[in-house]
């Protein structure tokens, strides 16, 4: 599997890693790092640095009742497997016991988008059970594009809202070009668009957008 952003990146035991970001005491986040990755819990695939050995993660902690995210660099060999983010779908009983949402795999057959996978805070309390969520916390979602037009996406992206009563934010991926915000694209009034790959971060243009998928 080639690595992408957002992947689930999971370590060996007793992996090496170097902290490069983080804004509380080092000593204590290393700790924290290490806890999180003896319960084999994974990061988080990052935009990598061009012509880097180490692979970049990033990581949100809950520690003090209070999240933290932190920054670290591993030897490519520390990492003992690796995931797509979960599927929208695979967390039905996950968003309905704790949230009480439900029908959602009825919402993606009626607008027949599949292929989204979530991101954020969401995924991170899914994973570790600690309070990642609050009342304000969108929901992050990943979609990888399939043909739809942007009246199709906004529609969808307003039935999601309407059903988790919170904000939806997130990323489409342009398999080829990268991920792009999903608030850039349905902005009528933005010319460009950032376009993010694991290793790459550009402008483009979308009208340039429209020309590799017209189906837009």
């Amino acid at each position: 599997m080639i690595s992408q952003r957002h992947h689930l990146i999971y370590l060996k035991p007793g992996a090496d890693f170097f902290l490069v970001s983080v804004h509380e005491d080092k000593k204590i986040m290393e700790k924290q790092v290490s806890i999180w990755v003896e319960r084999g819990l994974p990061c988080i695939y990052a935009k990598q640095l061009p012509h880097e050995r180490l692979t970049n993660l990033g990581l949100s902690l809950w520690y003090a009742n209070k999240k933290h995210r932190v920054n670290l660099r591993i030897e490519p060999s520390a990492i003992q497997k690796q995931e797509p983010p979960p599927q929208l779908s695979d967390l039905h009983d996950f968003f309905l016991r704790y949230y009480g949402v439900d029908d959602l795999r009825r919402i993606i057959e009626v607008h027949q988008i599949s292929d989204i996978a979530i991101y954020g805070s969401f995924l991170f309390q899914y994973l570790s059970g600690y309070n990642f969520v609050t009342k304000s916390s969108d929901l992050d979602v990943l979609i990888n594009y399939h043909g739809y037009s942007l009246a199709h996406l906004r529609g969808f992206m307003e039935a999601l809202a309407q059903k988790f009563k919170r904000s939806i934010d997130g990323e489409i991926r342009f398999q080829g070009i990268g991920d792009i915000s999903i608030k850039e694209l349905l902005n009528i009034s933005t010319p460009k668009i950032l376009c993010k790959s694991k290793d790459n971060v550009s402008l483009l243009l979308k009208k340039e957008l429209y020309e590799y998928y017209p189906l837009l």
